[in-house]
């Protein structure tokens, strides 16, 4: 299996940044605690990773299989 290599804008990366502090509140308001120390954290790789990988296999099956998108 080859690997993608995918380059981000800022804006790609500011929302990132978005969707990964709401997600820490939201995990600590679950877990009834105060995490403000993960919110100063960089974003982890494999956040970023994971929202592309489902992207990534979303255009991938796009391709190979055309018929079965809808529009």
């Amino acid at each position: 299996m080859g690997y993608a290599v995918r380059f981000f804008s800022e804006t790609e990366l500011a929302e990132a940044e978005g969707r990964y502090r709401l997600a820490c509140q939201e995990s600590a308001r679950r877990a009834g605690r105060d995490d403000a120390r993960r919110m100063g954290a960089p974003i982890p790789n494999r956040f970023i990773a994971a929202e592309w990988q489902a992207e990534y296999e979303a255009a991938f099956h796009a391709e190979k299989h055309p018929k079965e998108v809808q529009p």
